[in-house]
C-alpha cells in the first residue's frame, strides 16, 4: 500500500471536521463529468458537515474493518508528512495484521510532500524485493530488515529501523514532551485569528505523532468550527507547518481537544513553536488550503477563554 489510508472517514474528516481543502483538491483533479454523481454528492455533504452521508461511503472504500487477522504479507509505504493521510492510518492497521508486515515512513506523499521523493527509488526497490521474496521465494534478505524503516528528512541513502510504529517513542528513541500552556482571552470573527507562541526548540528535533491542543472557547452567531495549525518558525524566519487539525464547535462555552494530524516533522534548532487558531487553516497562511474558509454568518464569533494547552510528545533529536 502506497500513500496509505485504511479508514477514509478518519483520514479525511478526523474528529468530525472535513479536510475541506484536501477533499476539494481530490475532486478538482478530474473534470466533474468523469465522476460518479455519488462522489460529488458525498463531497458536498462532507463540506457541509453531514458526515452521516459520508460514513457509509467511506466505509465501503476502507480496509480497516477487514484487516484483523490478515496473514498475507503487507508492505505499507507512508509519507512522514502527508496532510491527506496521516501516519495513524498505517499505525492503526499495524497491530491488526497477523502476517509478515513492513512499514516505510518516507519523504513521499500528498502535500506538503511530493511524489516521487528523494527516497522513492530505495522504497520502491524494497517493495519489489518484498514481492520477490513472498511471491517468488527469492532469499534476498528483505524479511530480515527492521519491520519499520524511517527515511531521515535529509535523505543520504539509509533508513533508521524500529520494531513497530509504536516503538518510535518510549523504549527506543526515549520520550520527551513539551506540554505548554498560555492564558488568553480574545474574541474573533470568521476571518480573524489568534496566534500564540510556545517557546523555542532547544535543539533540532523530529516531532512524531499527533500533537494536541486543548482550548476552552465560546461560539456564538453560527460559528461552527475551530481549526488549529502548529508551526515551527526557524531562526531564518521560515515557517514550517508541523501539523493541523480541527473540530466542529457547539453554541456556548465548551472545552475542546484538537488532535492534529499524525506526522513526522523535522524542526531545526531554535525554532519557535506557534499555534494559530481560527475558522480555517488560511488563518495561519492564505496558502494553507487544508481547511478552507467555508461560509459562516458575518455575526459569527468565537471567544477563546483561559488556558490554551499544547502537548507535543515523542520529540527526538533530529538525524
Amino acid at each position: 500500500m502506497c500513500e496509505t489510508w485504511t479508514n477514509l472517514a478518519t483520514a479525511l474528516a478526523p474528529q468530525g471536521l472535513a479536510k475541506s481543502g484536501a477533499i476539494a483538491g481530490f475532486i478538482n483533479e478530474m473534470p466533474v463529468s468523469k465522476y460518479d454523481p455519488a462522489v460529488l454528492s458525498v463531497g458536498r455533504a462532507a463540506l457541509a458537515g453531514d458526515l452521516s452521508t459520508v460514513d457509509g461511503f467511506a466505509a465501503a472504500r476502507s480496509s480497516i474493518q477487514k484487516l484483523k487477522g490478515v496473514k498475507i504479507p503487507v508492505f505499507m509505504m507512508q509519507g512522514r508528512r502527508d496532510f491527506a493521510f496521516g501516519i495513524d492510518q498505517a499505525a492503526t492497521a499495524w497491530p491488526l495484521l497477523a502476517g509478515p508486515k513492513h512499514l516505510w515512513l518516507g519523504l513521499h506523499g500528498h502535500p506538503p510532500s511530493t511524489f516521487p521523493a528523494p527516497d522513492t527509488v530505495a522504497m520502491m526497490t524494497e517493495g519489489r524485493q518484498w514481492f520477490d521474496h513472498y511471491l517468488r521465494g527469492v532469499q534476498n534478505g528483505i524479511d530480515k530488515k527492521p519491520p519499520v524503516e524511517v527515511a531521515p528528512e535529509t535523505w543520504k541513502g539509509n533508513t533508521v529501523g524500529y520494531a513497530s510504529p509504536f516503538k518510535i517513542a518510549p523504549g527506543e528513541w526515549g520520550s520527551r514532551s513539551f506540554p505548554s500552556s498560555l492564558t488568553v482571552t480574545r474574541t474573533i470573527g470568521p476571518s480573524g485569528s489568534i496566534k500564540l507562541g510556545f517557546g523555542k526548540t532547544p535543539a533540532s528535533a523530529d516531532v512524531y505523532g499527533a500533537p494536541r491542543i486543548q482550548v476552552t472557547a465560546s461560539a456564538s452567531g453560527g460559528w461552527s468550527r475551530l481549526v488549529a495549525v502548529l508551526t515551527a518558525v526557524t531562526k531564518e524566519g521560515k515557517s514550517i507547518v508541523v501539523s493541523s487539525g480541527g473540530v466542529p464547535t457547539q453554541p456556548g462555552k465548551h472545552a475542546y481537544t484538537i488532535r492534529l494530524i499524525s506526522q513526522m516533522t523535522y524542526m531545526p534548532a531554535g525554532s519557535r513553536l506557534v499555534v494559530t487558531l481560527g475558522s480555517s487553516s488560511l488563518a495561519q497562511n492564505p496558502a494553507n488550503l487544508l481547511y478552507l474558509q467555508l461560509p459562516m454568518p458575518p455575526a459569527a464569533r468565537l471567544s477563546v477563554i483561559g488556558r490554551v494547552n499544547l502537548s507535543v510528545e515523542n520529540v527526538e533529536p533530529g538525524y
